[in-house]
């Protein structure tokens, strides 16, 4: 749903590319399956929960890919070591404080915002203005979605239409911007336990109709975030891909690439 009407990232494609590729190898069980792929499989959801992060993982995917091409040259080995570059990246950023984050607020220089992200199980929590336990909600966010998905396995035919609705919804404000979907909390939670003591039809409807009412406004309120955070973050990565590609090239003779268009200073 995130990545409908968007061009397809070069890095899923190099996962495919690299899945492919792997496939015939004649290597370890251990690594093949329970490194390489699985390490794929958990960057790619993540990629699909959060497009713009695409981009940073471009360099090692290629390494990885030329690795595996070079299986008769290097072995086992070369493969081994770029599988575990991918990996230490992949750890840093899907950190509670993505380390690329950090190192972007040096970037911004005087714009000096909190800029912190986490995403987790098509959860996405992102702080740009003041502190929270960034922890703390993402637990909070986490336990609500899945009371949400069992409210949806247990609820009866007489309520099952409208608590699909809801929990759509619900979902889907969670995947653009968790802090949003935690104010509808208390409501969701007084609606679990009303569907579960079988309280009185009229106020069961009656709530449900107004958390039904809620949704569009704080989905609004959540793309918003989701939009203005991601131009942030795309112009951190732009600059750091930028200064990583100079500092690639900082040993060769009149070498020298363009700031990208959005790159800060």
């Amino acid at each position: 749903m995130r990545l409908k009407n968007k061009k397809l990232p070069d890095a899923l494609k190099l996962i495919e590319d690299i899945k492919v590729l792997l496939k015939p190898l004649d290597i370890s069980h251990k690594l093949k399956d329970y490194v390489i792929l699985r390490m794929l499989f958990e960057l790619t959801n993540l990629i699909k929960t959060y497009s713009e992060i695409a981009a940073y993982f471009r360099k090692e995917l290629c390494l990885l890919r030329l690795a595996i091409k070079n299986f008769d040259q290097n072995g086992e080995m070369g493969i081994r070591v770029e599988a575990e570059n991918l990996k230490n990246r992949l750890d840093r950023v899907i950190s509670w404080k993505m380390a690329i984050l950090r190192k972007g607020q040096e970037v911004l220089g005087s714009q000096r915002k909190l800029l912190l992200c986490c995403i987790d199980d098509g959860i996405r929590i992102v702080v740009t203005e003041k502190p929270i336990n960034i922890v703390y909600k993402m637990s909070e966010a986490r336990n609500l979605k899945n009371k949400m998905v069992n409210l949806l396995k247990t609820a009866d035919q007489v309520y099952k239409p409208q608590v699909t609705s809801i929990v759509d919804g619900i979902v889907t404000i969670l995947s653009l911007d968790g802090l949003s979907a935690l104010k509808l909390n208390e409501d969701l939670l007084n609606l679990a336990a009303m569907i579960k003591n079988k309280s009185e039809r009229q106020h069961i409807t009656a709530l449900m109709n107004g958390i039904l009412e809620s949704i569009p406004f704080l989905y609004s309120v959540a793309a918003i975030k989701r939009d203005d955070t991601e131009k942030a973050l795309n112009d951190i990565y732009r600059t750091m891909l930028y200064l990583d590609r100079q500092a690639d090239l900082y040993s060769k003779p009149h070498a020298y690439l363009p700031p990208p268009k959005g790159a800060t200073n």
